[in-house]
């Protein structure tokens, strides 16, 4: 429930599959107990919302305060490394690069810090074609800090 809740109030199916390392999870098994628990609901085709922001923030609460810019950095970084380029042009690229700016004030190498660069230039770049300025704004910002 922890990776849902970093992806929002309303999150992808296909999306939060990338982003767990366990090969032996099933997604559809996931979905259907929170369904079941009355945690979250499917909101459209492959699409999910949770009940209440309330369950939501419980969900991430279960993160330890501690470690929840690096959760949200590696959360990113398997988005990343587990989408196509169509996937992250259409789907992913705002939830991998909002969870890895939320990892932005880790120890990040050069490598790191140019990849997430670059990765806020794009997101700025798609935000300000669909006019999202202060999105964009954010993300152009984020990239050049």
């Amino acid at each position: 429930f922890m990776s849902a809740a970093c992806l929002g109030s309303n999150f992808n199916a296909s999306i939060l599959g990338k982003t767990i390392e366990d090969e032996e999870f099933d997604v559809c098994s996931f979905l259907e107990i929170g369904k079941d628990g009355g945690y979250i609901e499917e909101s459209g085709l492959g699409s999910f919302s949770w009940t209440h922001d309330q369950i939501q923030q419980a969900a991430y609460d279960l993160i330890p305060p501690t470690q929840r810019e690096s959760f949200h950095y590696q959360l990113g970084q398997m988005l990343l490394e587990n989408s196509t380029n169509c996937e992250m042009k259409r789907d992913a690229l705002f939830f991998i690069v909002d969870n890895m700016n939320k990892g932005v004030d880790l120890k990040l190498d050069r490598n790191q810090k140019t990849q997430l660069a670059g990765l806020n230039l794009q997101a700025g770049n798609i935000a300000i074609s669909t006019s999202r300025f202060h999105a964009a704004a954010e993300y152009l910002q984020t990239g050049i800090s």
